[in-house]
């Protein structure tokens, strides 16, 4: 289950052939776990976004 903000950007986004045979969502994180467990799966991946609020800001500079 993806956040709906991810959700639709990715829909929108995988429309595009070359998107869909060279990208994949493989980790969603939506939850302030760990910061160390998750920056271990994150380092797995070529490409990370985060979805900014006030809320999770601090968070997120210390997962990036």
């Amino acid at each position: 289950m993806l956040p709906l903000a991810i959700g639709i950007l990715w829909q929108y986004v995988a429309q595009d052939i070359c998107i869909q045979e060279k990208f994949c969502i493989d980790q969603v994180i939506y939850r302030k776990d760990n910061i160390n467990e998750q920056a271990q799966l994150l380092s797995r991946s070529d490409i990370v976004c985060f979805s900014n609020y006030i809320w999770n800001f601090q968070y997120h500079i210390a997962l990036a």
